[in-house]
C-alpha cells in the first residue's frame, strides 16, 4: 500500500511503522541488557562489599572471643585477690587482737612483781 507525502515522495508507509518499530524494540532491547549489564556490576560490587563485612565481623567476634577470655582470667584473679585480702585483714584483726592483749598482760605482770617487790620490803 503506497501512501503519498506531502512532498509528493510514494513509501510504502508499512514498511516505515515496521522499521521504526523493529528499531524501537532493538534499542529497547539494547538499553534493557544494558541496563541489566549495569545492574550485574552493582550486584557484583556489593557482593564485594558484603564479602568484605563478613570477614570483618568474623574478625571482630575473634577478637571480642579473646577479650572475653582476658576479662574472665581478670575476673578469676580478683576473685583470688578478694578472697586473700579477706583472709589477711581477718588475720591481721586476730593479731591486732592478740598483741591488745598481751600488751595487758605484761602490764599485768609488771604490776604482780611491782606488788610483789613493795610487799617484801
Amino acid at each position: 500500500m503506497a501512501w503519498n507525502r506531502p512532498g509528493g515522495s510514494t513509501n510504502n508507509w508499512l514498511d516505515d511503522v515496521e522499521a521504526t518499530a523493529s528499531s524501537s524494540v532493538d534499542d529497547y532491547v539494547s538499553i534493557q541488557r544494558q541496563a541489566i549489564r549495569e545492574q550485574d556490576k552493582g550486584l557484583d560490587t556489593l557482593a564485594d562489599i558484603i564479602s568484605r563485612q563478613k570477614s570483618m565481623a568474623a574478625g571482630i567476634a575473634t577478637e571480642i572471643d579473646v577479650h572475653n577470655e582476658i576479662l574472665d582470667d581478670i575476673t578469676d584473679a580478683m576473685e583470688d585477690t578478694n578472697v586473700r585480702l579477706v583472709r589477711n585483714t581477718r588475720n591481721i584483726a586476730k593479731i591486732s587482737r592478740k598483741s591488745d592483749t598481751c600488751c595487758y598482760w605484761v602490764i599485768i605482770v609488771l604490776l604482780l612483781i611491782a606488788i610483789i617487790v613493795i610487799s617484801c620490803l
